[in-house]
This record gives C-alpha cells, structure tokens and sequence, in this order.
C-alpha cells in the first residue's frame, strides 16, 4: 500500500493537489472532505483572489437573490469561483458544478471555472469530462502548474503513464520545487518500481515541507524496495508521528509491526546459522 496520488485544486491538489490508491486516501481525496475545500480554496488564493486568503475576503451571501431570474448573472469568472467554493465549502457539489457550467456557457475561455469544475469532475469519477476541461484550460494556458499536475491525475487514471509524467516534468522544469509535482512523479516511480527516482522525488517532498506526512509513508516504501529497511523503519516512525490522521498512523503502525517482525525474524535465523555452524566440528 502507498499513498499514490496527492491532488491540488485546479488540480489538487488535483492539488497532491487529489485521489487515493485502491485503499488509503492521499491529501484531497473524496468529494466534500475538508481536504478538498482546502485545496480548492488554496486554487482559489493563488489564482483568482491575488494571493489573500480566502478566509480574509467576506463571501457574498447571494442566496438572498435566489427566485428572482439567475442570481449569478451579473458576476464575472473570479465571482463565480467564489461561489461554486462556497457551494463545496457547504457540501453542495451539484451546486458548485451548476455554477460553473453556466458560467462557462457564459465565459467559454475562463480557465479558472474550467480548472475547478475539473477537479470536482475528477473527484466524482467523471475523468473523462475532468480531462476535457483541464486540456481546454491548457490550451489556452499551457504553462498553469496546477492544470498540469491534475491533467497528469486524469492521464493516470486512464492509464496514459508517460503523458503524466511528461505533464509532471514539465512541472517539475517550469517550478523545481512544486511538491504536488514530485510528490505525484515520484508515485508513479514507486508504482514501476523505479524505487531510486522515487527515493529522490519523496526526499525533495520531505525537505522542502517537513511537516508533510504522505511523502514520508512513500519514502519508506522506496527505502524498503531499495533494500535499506532500516531506513524504512525510521522513515515511517516519522510518518506515524507527523500524521493527524488515526487511519494513516494504523497503516504505518502496521506495516511497521511487520517490517519489525521480518527484522527479528532474519536476526534469529542469521544467529542460530552461525551457532550450528560453530558447533559443526
């Protein structure tokens, strides 16, 4: 098991930044977690609200308008990312994704709707609609790192590996140190077994944000495919400590509690080998 994916908004985080493996949740997983709101918001700061936090700028309360014609019809993209946040913010997706389709009825060219419809698209399942619209952002602004790391999420989840490394080396080119970019590249190194590049990747993640769990959980899993389990006990201590979350710390305890037992046990077996051999005359 391995955290395999970590979504941003626009991405997601999608920022990291978001999906997950066939069991653990990664950063941004699942539709309405707080995770997702997060990074949507993080997409929203960076993109449309000039770098202030969302939590800093008061949201219209445009509900007041409801039943009289479209609400929303005198607001510009940057207003109707706002909204469809609002909208996730609150659990309603539906809403959000409503938000956004009209408006892009309206504004066809607006990437940022394009890139947050996308990333609720991707995590509903709908990756084919989620491909559709991060390459009609990127068409029309090839370089968006986060369009990019979530394309490279949908090229996965077709299995078109080699397009999402070469979105996620791009990344990587544009913005060296982009960790939902090494974070997502070094995922699909550990799933080929390249655990070297893999290595590399999750201890750039590690360096430039220590506090960060899930790349902590992959490097032991590259330490251990290269060999160096002591490492790899070491390395996914710190993950049981840097984690909040209780079901990543029982994956760790766990496989730490089985790495330990292989441990004692190739220690006992390496001990009684070298006693018989001392008492072969």
């Amino acid at each position: 098991m391995k955290f395999d994916r970590w979504f941003f908004a626009g991405v997601g985080l999608f920022l990291s930044c978001a999906v997950v493996d066939s069991q653990l949740a990664s950063a941004g997983s699942g539709s309405g977690s707080d995770a997702d709101v997060s990074a949507l918001r993080r997409y929203y700061d960076s993109k449309v609200n000039g770098g202030k936090p969302l939590a800093q700028t008061p949201i219209p309360n445009y509900s007041k308008a409801h039943g009289k014609g479209d609400p929303h019809s005198a607001l510009g993209p940057e207003k109707l990312v706002k909204v469809a946040l609002q909208h996730i913010s609150e659990g309603r997706q539906e809403q959000a994704l409503l938000t956004l389709t009209s408006g892009l009825e309206k504004f066809p060219e607006a990437t940022r709707l394009m890139g947050v419809r996308g990333v609720l698209y991707l995590q509903a399942g709908k990756v084919a609609e989620a491909l559709k619209d991060f390459e009609a952002a990127l068409a029309i602004t090839p370089d968006d790192v986060l369009l990019l790391v979530n394309r490279a999420q949908a090229y996965r989840q077709f299995g078109r590996r080699d397009e999402a490394l070469a979105d996620l080396n791009k990344v990587i080119g544009l913005k060296p140190d982009f960790v939902a970019a090494l974070f997502n590249r070094g995922a699909i190194y550990l799933k080929g077994a390249k655990f070297e590049e893999a290595r590399k990747d999750f201890e750039k993640c590690v360096a430039i944000d220590p506090h960060a769990a899930a790349p902590r959980f992959n490097l032991a899993m590259a330490l251990d495919g290269l060999g160096r389990r002591p490492d790899a006990i070491s390395e996914m201590e710190q993950f049981t400590k840097a984690t909040d979350k209780d079901t990543w710390r029982d994956i760790g305890e766990k496989q730490l509690v089985s790495w330990k037992k292989t441990a004692q046990a190739e220690t006992a077996g390496a001990t009684d080998a070298n006693a018989e051999k001392k008492a072969t005359p």
